[in-house]
């Protein structure tokens, strides 16, 4: 059985988003309470590929505003398909603001 998430509008761009880029990334946040789970990433990140942690990356510049992340472009380039950098473009071309 499946669990259903609860997703405020303001962030179903968002959510919609890592379930482009990655399902697996869904489960790294809390929308019921509009928050990320740090502690769900860290265990995400310890068996997770170059390609995942680069999407997790820019997912937490999103949330995080960019400040405090370390997504680099020209990094994604280097692991990800042409399909998951069309998304990321078209994302920041369109981007909106959390």
């Amino acid at each position: 059985m499946t669990e259903e998430i609860k997703v405020d509008s303001e962030y179903t761009e968002f959510y919609e988003l890592l379930n482009e880029l990655n399902p697996d990334l869904i489960n790294l946040w809390n929308f019921e309470k509009n928050e990320y789970r740090p502690e769900k990433m860290v265990n995400y990140c310890e068996v997770s590929t170059d390609e995942d942690d680069v999407l997790l990356d820019f997912a937490l510049s999103i949330w995080l505003g960019g400040d405090l992340t370390r997504f680099d472009l020209i990094n994604a380039y280097k692991y990800l398909n042409k399909n998951k950098l069309n998304t990321i473009r078209k994302w920041i071309d369109n981007s909106c603001v959390y």
